[in-house]
This record gives structure tokens, sequence and C-alpha cells, in this order.
């Protein structure tokens, strides 16, 4: 089955459904709709009371980019309080639907 790709920062959100404000991607070769598409590598930020990062457990099973795997709609990811507590899962609410992955 396959599903849409993650490229937008705002795309993502936490366990509060807060928006994400800022992604680093660790992909600078392929883009969708201007932007980077996400990859295992990227690293993001969520303001909120605490601020809280967030980096990606899994990808795409089938499709990389520089090795990683793509972050699709199925991804999982965790976020991390400033507090360092564990915030919850992060998900791909907003993909990018013009890209399909496997």
């Amino acid at each position: 089955m396959t599903t849409s790709v993650q490229t937008m920062a705002s795309g993502i959100v936490d366990s509060t459904s807060s928006p994400a404000t800022a992604k680093l991607s660790a992909n600078l070769r392929v883009t969708a709709s201007g932007l980077p598409v996400g990859v295992l590598g990227d690293a993001i930020t969520f303001n909120g009371l605490p601020t809280a990062t967030g980096s990606w457990v899994s990808g795409s099973l089938r499709a990389t980019i520089g090795g990683l795997p793509v972050i699709n709609q199925t991804a999982q990811g965790i976020s991390i309080l400033s507090t360092g507590y564990p915030g919850g899962p992060i998900l791909v609410q907003t993909p990018d639907t013009r890209v399909k992955v496997v």
C-alpha cells in the first residue's frame, strides 16, 4: 500500500496535536513541492510549555533517500520534552499527497 510523504514541518504534530515549528532535514537532494522530503535522520522542534524535540523511529519499508528511510504517513516518531522526559509520539498529519511511497 502506498502512502504520501512528509515535507512541511507544520505537517508534523506531537502528542498534544501541536504542529512542529522547524525541521532540520538530513535529506539535501530530493524535494517535493520545493521542500525536502522527510527522512529518518530529520530533527524536529515543537514549541510549547515545555518545548520538545522529535525524531523518527521508523519510516518507509522500501523507499530510501541517501540510505535513510523516507518518512511517510505510517512513520512512527517520539518527542522528548526540554525537561528530559518523553513527550509522546509524533505523527505526520499533513503529508504531501503528490508523492507516494511504499
